[in-house]
Order: structure tokens, then sequence, then C-alpha cells
């Protein structure tokens, strides 16, 4: 199951990379939660379902003229997955004349049957 699960999180970066919702919620079950790492942190706010991941793509559009994450590995943990990469973007407003290059990492909790997965 693990490597199913690295597989499926890999679809999910995909999918968020290309703003595809459907793809996105064809991953997940239908009561999925995105707590997405930086909002998370600063807003303590997540996202749910559907609903929720198609507010992400669009705050998302509206904030960054480019913006996706690059994955540089993925680290099986049983039943988590760890996305070690960093976030690569443009903003509308830029800050200064260079695109952001933060380093993230995610662990998103993948299961094949049951509640949500988190990513």
């Amino acid at each position: 199951m693990s490597q199913e699960n690295v597989e499926i999180a890999k679809r999910l970066m995909d999918a968020y990379n290309r703003r595809d919702v459907d793809a996105y919620v064809d991953c997940a079950t239908p009561d999925f939660e995105l707590v997405p790492v930086f909002v998370g942190a600063v807003e303590g706010g997540s996202y749910q379902g559907r609903e929720g991941i198609e507010r992400v793509f669009e705050a998302t559009r509206d904030t960054w003229d480019d913006y996706r994450i690059v994955a540089d590995e993925f680290r099986d943990l049983g039943d988590r997955v760890l996305m070690v990469g960093r976030a690569e973007g443009r903003g509308r407003v830029p800050i200064e004349d260079e695109p952001h290059h933060p380093a993230v990492a995610q662990a998103e909790q993948v299961r094949a049957e049951g509640p949500p997965i988190s990513a």
C-alpha cells in the first residue's frame, strides 16, 4: 500500500499544479481536507471537499501569475507521504523583481479507503 500512497500523492501534486479540480477530487474521498502549508500556518484554516479545492485554486489564480510546487522527493512514512520540495511563483503584485522560491515540506495522509486524506 505504501507505494500506492506515494503514487496518489504524486497525482495530487500534479493536479494541484495544473489547478485541475476534477483530477484532484478523483484522488481523494469526498470529504477530504486540504490544509495548505502557508495558509494553515498563518491563518489556521483548511479547505474541505470539492468546494474547498475550488476556493484554493481560485485564490491561487487571483494571487499568483505563476505558482507551482516542485517536488524534489517523496518519502513513504507508512500512513503518510512526506513531499520535500519548493514552491515557485511570481505574484500578481511583485514584492521584488525576482520570483519567489521558498522551500516547502508537506505531509500528505493518504488512505485508499475510509475517512479523508489530508494534503
